[in-house]
């Protein structure tokens, strides 16, 4: 094992110093977010031992959102993964019983576990990447392949420290550049560093980090996670500060020339939850808003459900445009007065699913995974709408 001497506190304190969000949009400038009261633990989550350090994925690919913790135990030095299936719907929630290391999942002893999936390898399964924090400030950055298939994931023993990566800090994956494929943000606490892939989406290879890219400046506010909020087509940045509220930097720039705005404003105050808490956002009701979920000291989990739908372009553009059925399975239709000279398809990722060009009434999206995806669509005059599709 490789030691990566960046820490100067004990482990779990580490955990601020790595909390930046790095949030995938497709849609106009963000709008004033409204989030409810929290609830603990709710839709059947229990509390774990220790630090709660939560990533929503569809692991199953049924459609709704599933829940993989990474749980700490300080007092064994222990750490362990907890799986919460959702066997709800789409926008019920309800989550199982939690299953211990599930999928031939294999730890190893460490404090601290901060788990993050991405599809790295673009064989349509999620594998599972984490950050591994133990004895003497050892951070190990730690791959683990799903070799299963998409809906029933076996994962192989880890790799550490995979395509010769030394991040130092919790992964951000996301096609920051829009030419298809993955990288890599990580903030090490002594800078923000990004890994281009340079490979492919099928073969990923990564070139010499670099430092503060994009207009990023060092400042309090650091790094670690990826969820479509705002819609407006480029990759914008919600930071956590050491006072553990959550900021929004947004892009100025494009979706294949990103350049971030370094001021910033609250996005949700966070603060009362603890120094260490650990945010994850997903859409678990359906309703087009991210709603966000966090992980605490003591092992429980605060729900923040998002109350005010994110707005997108529809109120800046002339386009009309219908999609049905929606949800789809097999044929989505469109509809519109205008001409749409482009549609552009996302995923929630922010990863370029196909790109029409001219009139189309009709998409196929038998074949197209369960899930939620955005469409971007033009008229002439370059104004542009955006729309969500469910495929069943």
């Amino acid at each position: 094992m490789k030691n990566t001497s960046i820490l100067t506190h004990q482990p779990i304190n580490y955990l601020s110093t790595l909390i930046l969000f790095l949030i995938t949009t497709l849609g106009a400038e963000l709008s004033a977010q409204s989030f409810a009261e929290p609830i603990m633990n709710p839709f059947g989550l229990t509390n774990v031992t220790e630090s709660a350090l939560p990533t929503f994925v569809d692991l199953d690919l049924d459609g709704d959102m599933d829940l993989l913790v990474g749980e700490a135990d300080l007092s064994t030095g222990l750490g362990k993964f907890n799986y919460f299936e959702n066997i709800g719907t789409i926008t019920e929630p309800q989550y199982a019983e939690s299953q211990i290391n599930p999928f031939d999942l294999s730890p190893e002893p460490f404090e601290l576990l901060v788990p993050t999936f991405v599809d790295l390898d673009g064989d349509g399964d999620m594998d599972l990447s984490t950050i591994a924090i133990g004895d003497n400030f050892i951070v190990i950055y730690r791959y683990y392949e799903n070799i299963g298939d998409s809906i029933n994931p076996k994962f192989t023993l880890f790799v550490d420290y995979p395509y010769g990566l030394d991040i130092g800090g919790i992964p951000v994956y996301v096609d920051l550049d829009g030419d298809g494929d993955i990288d890599i943000f990580a903030d090490s606490g002594l800078g923000l560093l990004y890994f281009e892939n340079i490979g492919s989406q099928s073969d990923p290879q990564f070139a010499d980090q670099v430092e503060f890219p994009f207009g990023l400046v060092a400042d309090d506010y650091l790094l670690a996670n990826s969820v479509d909020f705002d819609n407006d087509g480029d990759i914008d940045l919600i930071s956590r500060g050491f006072d553990a509220d959550l900021y929004f930097h947004e892009n100025k720039g494009t979706v294949t020339d990103p350049e971030f705005n370094s001021t910033v404003q609250i996005l949700i105050e966070l603060s009362p939850y603890g120094e260490n808490a650990l945010p994850t956002f997903a859409d678990l009701d359906n309703d087009g808003d991210m709603d966000l979920l966090v992980g605490e000291d003591f092992g429980n989990m605060q729900y923040f459900e998002n109350t005010e739908i994110v707005s997108t372009n529809e109120q800046f553009s002339n386009i009309e445009v219908a999609l049905h059925p929606n949800p789809v399975s097999n044929v989505l239709e469109i509809e519109t007065d205008s001409y749409v000279e482009k549609i552009e398809i996302y995923s929630m990722v922010g990863k370029l699913i196909n790109t029409y060009s001219g009139e189309v009434s009709t998409i196929n999206v038998s074949n197209w995974k369960v899930g939620v995806y955005v469409f971007k669509m033009w008229d002439v005059d370059g104004a542009f709408i955006t729309k969500k599709v469910v495929k069943e």
